[in-house]
């Protein structure tokens, strides 16, 4: 998935300058992938927080209908 952005800012950093250095390749690469890191994780963080909030409305729900069960006889 993300082998095409780092192409493409690979090949418009070597049409900038003829050589780069390799300490500009190095911090290109380097910001490139915390920053996928930083947004999987995000995105990870975000999925685990509704999937928690989900299984507890569930668990709320079994337990309403476990109460119901018992007021009714």
């Amino acid at each position: 998935m993300c082998v095409p952005l780092t192409t493409a800012f690979s090949l418009s950093l070597t049409q900038q300058q003829t050589s780069p250095l390799w300490q500009q390749q190095f911090t290109f690469h380097l910001l490139l992938n915390l920053g996928r890191l930083l947004s999987y994780t995000l995105v990870g963080a975000e999925i685990g927080a509704l999937g928690s909030v989900l299984i507890a409305g569930g668990q709320m729900v079994g337990m309403v209908v476990g109460y119901a069960r018992e007021l009714q006889f």
